[in-house]
């Protein structure tokens, strides 16, 4: 469901890319979304060999390639810091520098804090962020779809 700064903002993001679901956002808004974080989407795709054109597709269960391309896009828009963990204020604070709908900022802001438990869940790939970006993109999905 949801899918592609996702923020100088992140998941929400790479959700808005892939999905049709955009959460209440608008056309200039997920239009402005894409042209600043562009640069960084495209650093990330060649780094990890993800192709923007096919985000949607490749976004699965298994594909590794995708989840570190996640964490190297969140780590760049600072949703990750350093060590691979999510930082829901920072999410909220990027967010409101190009969403202006309130119900859509709290429905955002309820998702963030929600997701922030990706942060307690054990990974085995520590700084690197991947298996916690795969939960992070599982968990917006997973919310969204209910709120909307």
């Amino acid at each position: 469901m949801c899918g592609v700064n996702f923020w100088t903002f992140a998941v929400l993001m790479v959700c808005l890319a892939r999905s049709s679901v955009h959460a209440g956002l608008t056309k200039e808004e997920i239009a402005t979304v894409l042209d600043i974080t562009k640069p960084h989407l495209e650093e990330c795709s060649k780094e990890h060999g993800v192709s923007l054109d096919n985000l949607k597709e490749i976004e699965d269960e298994t594909n590794e390639n995708f989840s570190c391309f996640m964490s190297c896009f969140l780590k760049k828009i600072e949703v990750f810091d350093e060590k691979g963990i999510f930082d829901p204020k920072k999410s909220k604070e990027n967010a409101r520098s190009f969403i202006k709908n309130e119900e859509t900022l709290t429905l955002f802001d309820k998702v963030a804090d929600e997701c922030s438990k990706v942060n307690d869940a054990e990974v085995s790939d520590g700084i690197e962020g991947c298996e916690r970006a795969k939960l992070l993109s599982d968990c917006w999905k997973e919310h969204l779809g209910k709120l909307m």
